[in-house]
């Protein structure tokens, strides 16, 4: 089982109704064999009362031996996030392990 810790995530406002931001997340392996898997980033906006679908903003594949630890980052980069929405922000890999979500509000 891989452990992720709470995403660490800080908005900066960039241009017009665009922001840079930085995401983090630690990832353990916490079983027995060495495994690689597909780590994602993904976010979903809530709208008119419902949360949408999960969009995927960074995809990664990772290897970790037993034991081992890394940080998973989102690339630093312009993305488009619009004022008074809220997000929901998470990290889940191929199995189907993931991070707590984390809500951001915009």
């Amino acid at each position: 089982e891989w452990e992720y810790g709470l995403p660490v995530f800080s908005i900066e406002p960039s241009f017009a109704s665009w922001f840079t931001v930085v995401a983090s997340t630690t990832v353990v392996n916490n079983g027995s064999q060495s495994a690689t898997r597909q780590v994602v980033y993904q976010s979903r906006r809530f709208l008119s009362g419902v949360w949408g679908e999960w969009m995927v903003a960074h995809a990664e594949e990772i290897t970790l031996a037993p034991g081992q630890s890394a940080v998973f980052m989102l690339p630093a980069g312009p993305i488009l996030l619009t004022y008074g929405y809220h997000y929901e922000v998470q990290v889940v890999d191929s199995i189907g392990d993931a991070s707590p979500v984390i809500t951001v509000i915009m």
